[in-house]
């Protein structure tokens, strides 16, 4: 095993290095935390934390993870495809020029709990599947996007592709899109048998087309408790479009 992941996993337990330029890769099981905050500067596409190993839980203490660069293409926190039993909880990921958090096609029983996203410029939260390598049985809890979602962006928070997930208790506020495009502040796409529930959307807005919640192909979706109000577009704003949508439940809802 290489002196350089030794290095990163005792800055992580200890909080005496300061990761620049590196990036973090998590390979083995394991419980991590956070012991210091992380400024990643990258020189190209890159993640601050890659996970490639199932039966991991990566505790971020509260701590942040800042993009400090404009560098493009560069995701705070990545799940690699076809991982397993993963837990991210407790960070704030700042300045991302791609997400705070992507999943990887094919994951399943993946937690994401009590973590914040801010100023993420592509998706403050991507899950980047497909039908038939969805992610499966997971859950995403107490999390919260904080001006997520520009240069081009068509979501703050990307649902791509998920069957069994349970959304609660997270907020989509103050997105400033300023796209000349539709914007949505939750996507979700090619979605089977998920719950969302607890959800504000407000204060977004967008130049072009701005919805709130933008469901395509998807089926036996409960929606319980959402809130979206004052969210602003320069053109027309839609609370939830359906397309393609089916048996789908709405319980509580203020728009």
């Amino acid at each position: 095993m290489s002196n350089k992941f030794w290095l990163h996993i005792l800055s992580l337990l200890f909080g005496f290095y300061s990761l620049h330029s590196s990036e973090l890769t998590i390979s083995l099981p394991g419980i991590y935390r956070l012991g210091a905050a992380i400024e990643f500067a990258p020189i190209g596409a890159d993640n601050a934390i890659t996970i490639l190993s199932d039966d991991v839980v990566l505790d971020g203490d509260g701590y942040s993870v800042t993009q400090t660069n404009g560098t493009a293409g560069v995701n705070g926190i990545f799940i690699a495809s076809g991982r397993s039993h993963v837990v991210v909880r407790g960070f704030s990921v700042r300045g991302m020029t791609d997400s705070g958090i992507k999943i990887g096609r094919g994951c399943k029983q993946i937690t994401l709990s009590d973590s914040v996203f801010t100023e993420c410029q592509t998706h403050g939260i991507h899950i980047d599947a497909t039908s038939g390598s969805e992610l499966l049985a997971s859950s995403i809890r107490g999390c919260h996007l904080i001006a997520c979602g520009q240069n081009g962006s068509i979501a703050a928070f990307n649902i791509t592709a998920a069957r069994g997930l349970l959304v609660v208790d997270c907020s989509i506020v103050n997105s400033q899109a300023a796209t000349s495009s539709l914007f949505s502040c939750l996507y979700m796409q090619d979605c089977v048998g998920c719950t969302v529930s607890q959800l504000t959307i407000s204060g977004n807005q967008n130049r072009d087309q701005l919805i709130g919640i933008q469901l395509r192909m998807v089926s036996a979706i409960s929606f319980k408790q959402i809130a979206v109000t004052n969210n602003i577009s320069e053109e027309t704003f839609f609370g939830i479009v359906f397309d393609t949508a089916v048996r789908n439940s709405f319980t509580d809802i203020l728009i």
